[in-house]
């Protein structure tokens, strides 16, 4: 596979975009597990909602104490939003310079 040169040289200039892209996407990937798991054991899921990364993790919070799964996905969709967000806009402003 050949990497385009022109997408090595937007990561060598402001690497904190792409940080933040992928943090982003891994907080996807963790939100479409929480999903995943809340559906098939048979929990009501949220509607469709403004802010499903506030919604999603609660539901699961309140879910995973009857079911005995581990809180941290649920944080993880919180904590890669919060910092995947910050670190985009911050690289996307100092992609101005």
């Amino acid at each position: 596979m050949i990497i385009d040169p022109t997408l090595i040289n937007f990561t060598k200039h402001d690497p904190l975009a792409v940080i933040g892209l992928a943090v982003v996407g891994i907080g996807s990937i963790a939100s479409f597990h929480v999903l995943l798991k809340l559906d098939r054991s048979g929990y009501k899921l949220p509607s469709y909602h403004r802010l499903w990364f506030w919604t999603l993790p609660m539901q699961y919070l309140r879910a995973r104490l009857d079911e005995g799964w581990p809180a941290w996905p649920a944080y993880l969709v919180w904590i890669s939003f919060v910092i995947g967000t910050s670190c985009l806009v911050a690289g996307l402003f100092r992609l101005a310079d």
